[in-house]
């Protein structure tokens, strides 16, 4: 039975057990399924600055709006 995907310890990103496809041999994608959320930040406690935290295990990018997106 195969295993579920996982993410690493720290949450940053996903284990690879290098038997993903690659992006051109995936399905197509339904663009009307894509999410883009606005930003979603809070202020921290300890110091009362803006914070934004991300799952890195669920996105494939961040849409900055005054300067593209991240993908790396």
């Amino acid at each position: 039975m195969d295993e579920p995907a996982k993410s690493r310890t720290d949450g940053l990103g996903m284990i690879s057990d290098g038997l993903e496809l690659p992006l051109s041999e995936l399905p197509p994608v339904d663009e009307s399924q894509i999410k883009i959320f606005a930003d979603v930040l809070g202020k921290t406690l300890s110091q009362d600055e803006l914070a934004l935290q991300i799952h890195p295990s669920a996105i494939k990018a961040i849409h900055k709006p005054q300067r593209g997106g991240i993908t790396d």
